[in-house]
């Protein structure tokens, strides 16, 4: 109050919507349970460049590293 003019009002807070909970999650529970091929992370073949659409990459200029043209 300044004088006898109220200049604020105290109002309560206003709680937001609690966050839902995520799902539990343990560390490591899928060990054992994904697997992949020995080959899966090596470079494509031609052939396997082919199978998957991607021949148009074939003829494609190589780009050099910018760091190996010195």
């Amino acid at each position: 109050m300044r004088g006898s003019k109220p200049i604020a009002r105290i109002v309560p807070i206003e709680t937001s919507k609690p966050e839902p909970e995520l799902p539990f999650r343990l560390a490591g529970a899928y060990r054992g349970k994904i697997s992949w091929a020995v080959d899966a992370f090596d470079p494509m073949t031609d052939e396997d460049l082919i199978e998957c659409g991607l021949g148009y990459m074939l003829d494609a200029p190589l780009i050099p590293h910018p760091d190996l043209n010195e």
